[in-house]
């Protein structure tokens, strides 16, 4: 993730709900914007345990939930959306 050096930044760690394939995470709190806004970034791959996405998800979730954040999420969680599935 990049940062412009013209922001503060803080990083935020919940590298123990990260599994390869199945939930990828970084996340960090941007500390000179008001209201603090917390950036995270996903990655799972096609692959991946779809039900330990979802678990880890809803932890980090969980974990960064504040009224006072905004999040922001961008990522990949290689869903198909074209195809019918519960997934979708």
């Amino acid at each position: 993730m990049y940062v412009h050096n013209n922001l503060t930044f803080s990083n935020i760690d919940f590298s123990e709900y990260c599994k390869e394939k199945d939930f990828e995470a970084c996340a960090i709190k941007l500390t000179t914007i008001s209201p603090n806004v917390c950036t995270i970034k996903i990655y799972r791959s096609p692959t991946g345990n779809f039900n330990c996405f979802l678990q880890n998800l809803d932890k980090v979730f969980q974990l960064l939930y504040t009224p006072a954040f905004h999040i922001i999420i961008c990522g990949d969680i290689n869903i198909n959306c074209l195809a019918e599935n519960e997934q979708k």
